[in-house]
């Protein structure tokens, strides 16, 4: 038995009905490299064989009596894989457009609390008798680097690997602990409470001293909290839409190399660029730049490949005010240095530690206070979009013998932000994931379409 930690059960007092807290990849795989033909049965048997790699596969979620703390991990007893592995197809040929709609249809749906919390969509008759995947799991077992941990439980890196051994013992599910048991641990746990919060009390006193101190050392800061209101921010509803983009990772790097920044800056501009052109065809006059909220990865090397979420979060500018893309990834370059700057004089355990006392009924109650007022509506949104850069392997990679041709992140969309764009790279591209809210943007495939046409302005900016 094991209790999440404040910021993984936060994901779950998040959710709502329209707001479904699950992360995602969906790509297409190459079966002609693999040494067999494609099988589905087979792929079932690799996967089956693998689940003792990551614990929590087969472990769901168990709430303590009268919510009095956050929820514990169980062994699911009953565990049947089938239910998880999913087969899917297409009519054929299918192409990208097919693809992505179904993938939409699947990110729609929530996933069910009274099993593990993740799923396995293996999607034939694609085009070029390709096969196509979703891997989706809840945000409370991963974040976006964990989820390409575990995802990564499942892939090999060459197409006929050596076995997987298998675990010194067959698995056999632990029993559920009892309510009275549930409760007695919580109150124990919650009877250590007094003395960490009186620690994070005195670690916010000089994180917020040393953020403080960080910003006003900034000779110009330009750092931006809040953006304008758009079409993307309001309520959102429970049916996705998702498109996907792809440029070089060369052409990124030659950009950063000529116009400066990094290469996460050159994703930011990218994405900055084809807003402001998306935005304007639909008639936004935007009064001041977009923001974006982008979460930061704060995983030491110790807890590489450990479950749940270790995660920061920055909000900056795009320069969407600035008509020029050279002159926007410079201003994004300096807005993010600072922003960054100023993160890393913050403890990345305050957020954590914060979380840890907010019980379920609280977290609970205040969530619904939000729903139900529609304060997000009301209010100027603290940022329009999020945007995630994963850093994946730049090799290529194989499931069940077939190469993995593409791999394209999906995060959750939030209530008052609805696009999320999620970037990861792999192989030598740039690949991202965009998901939103159906109806608030029914031409996201559009907005998708115009981020290569923001990469080509900056790589003619970076040869001019």
């Amino acid at each position: 038995m094991e209790r999440l930690r404040g910021s993984d059960a936060l994901f779950l007092y998040l959710e709502s009905a329209p707001v479904h807290l699950h992360l995602g990849f969906a790509g297409v795989l190459d079966p002609r490299t693999a040494a067999e033909p494609y099988s589905f049965e087979r792929t079932l048997d690799l996967i089956a064989g693998r689940l003792h790699l990551f614990d929590r596969f087969r472990q769901r979620l168990a709430s303590v009596p009268f919510g009095v703390h956050h929820p514990v991990w169980v062994d699911a007893d009953g565990f049947d894989v089938e239910y998880h592995v999913r087969r899917a197809g297409l009519p054929t040929p299918g192409g990208p457009a097919e693809f992505a709609a179904f993938v939409g249809e699947v990110m729609s749906r929530p996933l069910d609390r009274a099993r593990p919390l993740w799923e396995l969509y293996l999607i034939e008759g694609l085009e070029h008798g390709n096969i196509g995947f979703i891997a989706k799991a809840h945000h409370s077992i991963v974040d976006g680097v964990g989820g390409t941990d575990m995802l990564v439980a499942l892939l090999d890196l060459e197409a006929e690997p050596p076995p997987v051994p298998p675990p010194a013992e067959p698995w056999q599910p632990q029993p559920v602990p009892s309510d009275v048991a549930l409760l007695a641990s919580a109150v124990g746990d919650l009877a250590r409470q007094p003395r960490r919060a009186v620690s994070a009390t005195r670690r916010l006193g000089g994180d917020i001293g040393r953020a403080v101190g960080a910003y006003r050392r900034q000779e110009h800061p330009v750092m931006s909290v809040g953006g304008p209101r758009t079409r993307l921010n309001a309520a959102i509803g429970p049916r996705r839409k998702v498109a996907f983009a792809s440029f070089a990772l060369d052409d990124a790097r030659q950009i950063k190399q000529v116009l400066g920044g990094t290469v996460n800056d050159v994703v930011l501009a990218a994405c900055g660029g084809a807003l402001r052109d998306w935005l304007e065809r639909h008639g936004d006059r935007l009064e001041g730049s977009l923001t974006a909220t982008l979460p930061v990865s704060v995983r030491t090397e110790e807890e590489a490949g450990a479950p749940g979420n270790r995660l920061a979060g920055l909000i900056v500018s795009l320069a969407t005010d600035l008509p020029d893309p050279a002159e926007r990834l410079r201003a994004i370059a300096e807005a993010t240095a600072q922003a960054k700057e100023i993160q890393g004089a913050v403890s990345a355990r305050l957020m954590t530690d914060w979380l840890e006392f907010a019980t379920p009924v609280v977290a609970g109650r205040a969530f619904r206070f939000l729903s139900r007022t529609r304060l997000l509506e009301r209010t100027p949104p603290l940022f329009n979009v999020s945007i995630s850069n994963i850093p994946g392997p730049q090799f290529p990679l194989y499931f069940a013998g077939a190469r993995v041709v593409s791999m394209y992140p999906m995060g959750p969309v939030m209530n008052g932000s609805a696009l999320t764009i999620t970037v990861v790279s792999y192989d030598g591209m740039m690949l991202l994931g965009l998901i939103a809210d159906r109806d608030l943007v029914p031409d996201l495939d559009e907005l998708a379409g115009r981020v290569p046409t923001a990469v080509a302005e900056l790589l003619s900016a970076a040869t001019a």
